[in-house]
């Protein structure tokens, strides 16, 4: 399939499992250049290739598209972004897309990797919650959904089992975790003012944000995210959410057309008085 074609081939979309691991290993051993006019790449994983290390593939997937400007990834299993901070930081130079929902990152990790990605365009990855993460409100810690305490209607919400996954269909009532809590966030976010000094403008590049999470009881951690990299990125126009390695997918507009997320913006550009 990769005879004659490495000063051609421009584009590759593929499903990986152990053999075509294999084969891929062996073309760069054997010519380390043989992708390098690679500038689209998108790899997935079989079902066959449930056993293999994520980082494994998503490292391999760094070397095949090291001067790609459009890198996805979508398959099981997690890995931490500090595994993968090296080779990011070696694509740099090129990378506009980076999907990878595989790939975790706190708060101050999605930071770093946005401030490592200079054009980045289009990022993706899965929201690892911390106590960075958690206001001092915590009423909505267990919202899943619509907000259990300021929705219209409970009728939305999914039953939850023991373990507090929703076992009812809640794709609807995932569109509204951000739409629901926007204003309770807005008015608990005492550590953005210190990030706001520190790193505004953290990108002017970045236009679409995608934000997954692991479990519907991370969906409010990651809604605050995407509330703090939309303060710090005033060029985002576009949110992606998405569940369980994007399982099901929402999207919606920027938070501009949410006042409580304009009037924040306003009270951070506004200038602190001397204590």
């Amino acid at each position: 399939m990769f005879n004659g074609n490495s000063k051609t081939l421009r584009m590759l979309n593929i499903a990986v499992d152990r053999a075509t691991l294999a084969v891929l290993e062996d073309i760069l051993l054997y010519n380390s250049r043989h992708f390098a006019s690679i500038d689209c790449l998108h790899l997935s994983s079989t079902n066959s290739a449930d056993d293999i290390s994520c980082n494994l593939v998503v490292d391999l997937a760094f070397r095949i598209g090291k001067n790609a400007t459009i890198l996805t990834y979508s398959g099981g299993g997690y890995t931490h972004f500090s595994h993968l901070m090296t080779p990011v930081s070696n694509m740099a130079s090129t990378l506009r897309v980076l999907e990878l929902p595989s790939m975790l990152c706190a708060l101050e990790d999605a930071i770093m990797l946005i401030q490592e990605l200079p054009f980045i365009q289009r990022l993706r990855f899965t929201c690892q919650p911390t106590d960075s993460l958690r206001g001092r409100d915590r009423t909505h810690d267990r919202c899943m959904g619509g907000c259990d305490y300021t929705s219209e209607s409970d009728d939305d919400q999914g039953d939850d089992d023991e373990t507090g996954e929703q076992t009812a269909d809640y794709v609807d009532t995932y569109t509204m975790v951000l739409l629901s809590h926007v204003d309770p966030i807005c008015a608990d976010l005492d550590i953005l003012d210190d990030l706001y000094k520190k790193y505004y403008p953290l990108s002017e590049t970045l236009q679409v944000l995608g934000v997954d999470s692991r479990r519907p009881l991370d969906q409010l951690s990651a809604c605050r995210m995407v509330v703090i990299l939309s303060a710090l990125c005033s060029s985002i126009q576009h949110l992606y959410f998405y569940e369980q390695l994007g399982r099901y997918g929402i999207t919606q507009p920027g938070l501009i057309r949410f006042k409580s997320f304009n009037d924040l913006i306003t009270s951070l550009q506004v200038p602190r008085s001397a204590a």
